[in-house]
């Protein structure tokens, strides 16, 4: 579409487009300001793309500053710059066409970061106009595939491209129809997307249908029960075995303990599985030392296999030196970014910058549901499994519910999985005055017939309950399985029905 004037061709199109890149150039700049003020804040905005930016020096710039927040570079100074492109002359020569670090530090001083919302707001909004003129503009050879078209397939065809356009510069809701895409949903479900990274626990892995994406699995139990241990001896084997990338985030045990956690599961479940009378690695032989010639070459060999393991797929562990709820969020965007989709966090508790004037209680719900709109398939679409501990009086308690959680109860209400665990007491034991009936189920679709399993009483077990479960069934039974904290072993025996007056 183009007007002569004064035999002067206009591309009005062209003009219109230019027009935006000089409106929208200040504002790029003030959103680079605020970014490589606060590199973290990459990982605040993930739908902030380098496409948004017109201006082919904040494109740049964007870059850049991406590429150090994904190093942790916590603040960027022209050092940071220099060594992230020292090895590579096509950018350096780029870095010194835009001026160097001079527009940076320029647009740092001025953008103010508590403006960064409005800011990305307008950032998006004439980024938007910018793609309206571009991507509808019409071309003479499109009249031809538009004469077959009624008026509604017009419709939907220019409303596709607006879709197209606006799906980074909506208000955080997304629409759908009900009767769209039905097919493709059918045929994607059975491929067995819907299934979950599956986890060694048979029962329960049916039941929850494993580890599923856009979901948060909550696992309480009192201290000492062994809740870091099963999400050693499920989660962290199923993500180790997988070869899948995931981060641990920590802050009681450090990461050194969870290494030795996991060379222990490694040696007992792996190295010695099809060995007879097997003489297993108990973990507190890390804490007395002067091994055995036979437990060097264990541990060694454990070792071997963990690093071999580890070249497809890597686990970060973090280490909180102070637990604050923010920090974790930050690192869920930013590996989410790298593509990891399994984090846990172990534990979950009062944020060390939650607001004083809020009730603890208050704090960690609104803490817990953050994580969930975090984390959901409509967001991140990750998952992140978290330990959380009960109150202390639940420990009178045989069977197990949300109110064992204590006046943070409501953390339960956003997690799709919500399982409660406690040990088996000893006069739960055959012949005991609360003797359980443990039955193994010859299939889950079987849960209550099958033969009784007995109870050994010199072995410890570990009964999960599944107070919520967006994937199945809940509060319907209980879970048993052998646990032994020193060896790091598990294994389900059958499920159990614990009166719930009990």
């Amino acid at each position: 579409m183009t007007t002569v004037v004064e035999n002067v061709e206009i591309n009005k199109e062209e003009l219109i487009k230019n027009k935006i890149k000089s409106i929208s150039k200040p504002i790029e700049a003030n959103v680079i300001g605020c970014f490589w003020s606060n590199p973290h804040a990459y990982f605040n905005y993930p739908d902030v793309t380098r496409d948004m930016f017109k201006s082919p020096r904040w494109q740049f710039y964007f870059e850049i500053g991406k590429k150090l927040a994904l190093k942790n570079i916590m603040k960027i100074d022209e050092m940071a710059v220099e060594l992230l492109i020292q090895n590579s002359d096509k950018t350096k020569a780029r870095f010194n066409k835009y001026g160097g670090f001079e527009p940076a530090e320029t647009v740092m001083e001025c953008a103010t970061v508590e403006n960064m919302d409005s800011y990305i707001n307008d950032l998006k909004k004439w980024s938007a106009l910018h793609n309206i003129v571009e991507i509808l503009t019409m071309e003479e050879s499109m009249l031809d595939e538009f004469k077959d078209l009624d008026v509604n397939e017009l419709y939907d065809y220019y409303n596709a491209q607006l879709n197209g356009i606006f799906i980074n510069a909506d208000d955080g809701v997304e629409t759908h129809k009900l009767g769209d895409g039905l097919d493709e949903i059918i045929e994607e479900a059975n491929k067995g997307l819907n299934v979950g990274m599956p986890i060694n626990s048979p029962i329960l892995n049916e039941e929850i249908g494993g580890v599923i994406d856009g979901q948060i699995i909550l696992v309480g139990g009192l201290s000492g029960t062994g809740k870091t241990s099963v999400t050693i001896q499920l989660e962290l084997s199923a993500l180790f075995m997988s070869e899948e990338p995931g981060v641990i985030m920590l802050n009681e045990q450090d990461h050194v303990r969870w290494k030795m956690e996991l060379l222990t599961w490694i040696i007992n479940n792996i190295l010695l599985k099809d060995v007879e009378n097997p003489k297993y690695f108990n973990k507190k032989r890390w804490r007395q030392g002067n091994f055995t010639p036979e437990e060097r070459e264990l541990l060694k060999a454990a070792s071997e296999f963990l690093k071999n393991k580890m070249d497809n797929n890597e686990i970060i562990l973090c280490h909180f030196k102070s637990y604050s709820a923010k920090q974790a969020e930050r690192i869920i965007r930013k590996y989410a970014s790298l593509g990891v989709k399994k984090f846990v966090l172990d534990t979950f508790k009062i944020s060390s910058d939650r607001d004083d004037g809020e009730s603890f209680w208050l704090s960690m719900q609104e803490d817990m549901r953050k994580f969930d709109d975090l984390v959901k398939a409509s967001n991140l679409n990750v998952n992140l499994w978290v330990t959380l501990q009960l109150q202390k009086g639940a420990v009178l308690k045989r069977y197990l519910t949300g109110d064992s959680i204590g006046m943070a109860k409501n953390v339960i209400d956003v997690a799709s999985v919500g399982l409660l665990m406690r040990r088996l007491r000893n006069d739960e034991y055959e012949g005991g005055k609360f003797e359980i009936k443990v039955i193994d189920p010859i299939s889950p679709e079987s849960k209550m017939t099958g033969r009784t399993v007995t109870l050994d009483p010199n072995k410890k077990y570990v009964i999960f309950f599944i107070e919520k479960n967006r994937n199945g069934e809940s509060q319907t039974y209980q879970i048993v399985a052998e646990q032994d904290l020193g060896t790091l072993r598990y294994k389900e025996v059958g499920i159990c029905d614990i009166p719930f007056d009990s």
